[in-house]
């Protein structure tokens, strides 16, 4: 018997905006509160971030991340208490922000002078920090991220994640997802994790371990890349089928011998085969004043999805 009436208020969008002289329309809108979100990644990609945040631990906790992952010179303004007689406003770098008391009711708004605004996929490989571990090369690995066809919320696996090349790309990609690099080497995961620093996302999750044992705690999978499989490989296609039924997958192989693996999976797994594409790529180098192409490995890429889907 109640009659409900909607009265629009001043946003804390609009309200924080406004405290701080910049237009709002073109400001990216993210949740913090109570919720997962990746903050890094969207401060990278955009010139105005707006996030509404869990008080005063949430303000500390953004600010370390903003550090940690390289964005350390944005400029951050937090909204406390907006529109109450407590309210203030803090400015600064995430350093100058962090050491600052806060409210109860904090929103903030990041700007970034210089946003990457550049496609996410095909990092020069000189790009990442490198150690002993195998690394995919930049033109196997955008096609391979390519082929995923990821989704921006896309839960990820990487199986066998060496350098973290793949993972980090993926990452970039999937901003509002999670990736989680399965690596069993201990040096190996622990260039993953300068590398996701070194990049700022967050959003890759390192797994130390051997798959699919390593998979059994993790959610269900949108997505899953695998470039070593440590001779596991129908075990792991079954084991991310189990969770995920409709999933879709990517397989690397450089020797003959994992190609007719995967072409086993094809046939005793609930999988149905997209496209096998084999990829040959040549780069040029110097000797003299001349250039000279140097060959790579051939490398076969398998694109499969879940008889579901």
């Amino acid at each position: 018997g109640l009659t409900v009436e909607m009265h629009c208020g001043i946003s804390s969008v609009q309200y924080l905006c406004a405290r701080a002289g910049v237009p709002w329309q073109d400001v990216r809108l993210v949740s913090a509160h109570g919720r997962t979100a990746n903050l890094v990644g969207e401060v990278r990609r955009s010139a105005r971030t707006f996030a509404l945040l869990d008080g005063a631990e949430g303000v500390q906790e953004m600010c370390r991340l903003l550090s940690e992952y390289g964005l350390a010179a944005v400029q951050v303004t937090v909204g406390c208490d907006l529109g109450y007689p407590e309210e203030r406003i803090l400015r600064g770098t995430p350093a100058e922000v962090a050491a600052q008391s806060c409210g109860r009711l904090c929103a903030a708004l990041v700007c970034n002078p210089v946003p990457d605004l550049t496609l996410p996929i095909s990092i020069p490989d000189a790009a990442f920090i490198r150690g002993e571990a195998p690394m995919t090369k930049s033109e196997v690995r955008a096609l391979s991220v390519a082929k995923l066809k990821l989704t921006e919320d896309a839960v990820v696996y990487d199986v066998g994640a060496g350098t973290g090349s793949v993972s980090i790309e993926m990452a970039r990609v999937a901003v509002g997802g999670t990736v989680y690099a399965v690596e069993r080497e201990e040096a190996a995961a622990a260039l993953i994790e300068e590398n996701r620093r070194h990049f700022g996302t967050p959003n890759v999750e390192v797994v130390r371990g051997l798959a699919p044992a390593a998979l059994e705690p993790l959610p269900a999978p949108t997505h899953v890349f695998i470039g070593g499989s440590s001779g596991n490989l129908k075990d792991i296609v079954r084991a991310v089928l189990a969770k995920n039924p409709q999933v879709r997958l990517v397989i690397n192989s450089v020797t003959l011998e994992t190609v007719s693996e995967t072409l086993a999976v094809v046939k005793e797994c609930a999988v149905v085969q997209e496209e096998v594409v084999c990829l040959n790529v040549a780069g040029a180098r110097h000797l003299g004043s001349y250039n000279l192409m140097t060959a790579q490995n051939p490398v076969y890429l398998a694109v499969l999805r879940g008889r579901d889907a």
